[in-house]
């Protein structure tokens, strides 16, 4: 409850990230949530404590934002920059996936139909409209880490609130890479404008679930 109205912070740079597309901004919405979580685990006191491991994901993801938002220079994309940014999301997944199945009974037939799913979509919408194949690669690594990210996150045992905000967190990052691939990848613009609203809107949701747990 005393932690809430620190979640201001993010609120704020969220949407002077979303009016800006300023890096220092996005930036800001991320350490901010950081420090939300920190503050909240240090009556836990323990070095050991699995929350770290959500740390790192979001540090991660701040690397990965740095290569998505400095991909274009003079109006040309960079090589490679859309696919570094990729792989270190692939990596904070990697994490997110790490402290869910820790504690978690992992639901199979909820993976299958979001693998599946997924699976169709990439199949007949995007993975047609990509050329290169490191591109493939790692869309095809992504959606396989994404899937089972969700999954452990959704088995996480136990009740309450901080449950079910860190499974809306994972699943809003869910919705906003599939908001980059339509945009980015397929050239339908129109979900571009949820790109940032819903990651940052995750992270927020995430510092709630940690502080709430």
């Amino acid at each position: 409850m005393l932690l809430y109205p620190f979640f201001i912070l993010p609120l704020i740079f969220s949407v002077l990230a979303v009016r800006t597309n300023k890096f220092p901004f996005k930036v800001g919405v991320t350490l901010s949530c950081i420090g939300i979580i920190l503050f909240s685990r240090l009556p836990a006191g323990s070095g050991n404590d699995p929350v770290r491991l959500i740390l790192i994901a979001l540090l991660i993801s701040i690397a990965g934002d740095f290569f998505l938002s400095h991909r274009e220079e003079e109006g040309k994309e960079k090589p490679g920059w859309f696919v570094y940014g990729t792989v270190l999301f692939f990596f904070a997944h990697v994490f997110y996936l790490a402290y869910a199945a820790g504690n978690s009974r992992f639901p199979p037939i909820l993976f299958l139909v979001l693998f599946g799913s997924l699976v169709l979509y990439c199949i007949f919408r995007l993975i047609p409209r990509v050329e290169e194949l490191p591109l493939k690669i790692a869309i095809t690594l992504y959606m396989v880490i994404s899937c089972l990210s969700f999954s452990f996150a959704w088995g996480i045992r136990g009740a309450g609130s901080g449950r079910l905000f860190f499974i809306l967190g994972i699943g809003l990052i869910l919705f906003s890479d599939l908001c980059i691939a339509e945009a980015e990848l397929i050239g339908f613009t129109p979900p571009g404008k949820l790109i940032l609203p819903t990651y940052y809107a995750a992270h927020m949701a995430l510092a709630l679930g940690l502080s709430l747990s």
